[in-house]
């Protein structure tokens, strides 16, 4: 799991066969709260 700040990352972890990334480019960091919504009625 690779983290990706951008649309640059997000392509070159992509074209590296990369299966799983995260990061800020696909959500802003959750408090516990918001996460654990988020978890339970699915991604």
């Amino acid at each position: 799991m690779e983290g990706v700040e951008n649309k640059q990352q997000q392509e070159f972890f992509i074209d590296l066969g990369v299966p799983i990334i995260q990061g800020y480019l696909y959500s802003k960091p959750l408090d516990t709260k918001a996460a654990t919504q988020l978890l339970e009625h699915g991604l």
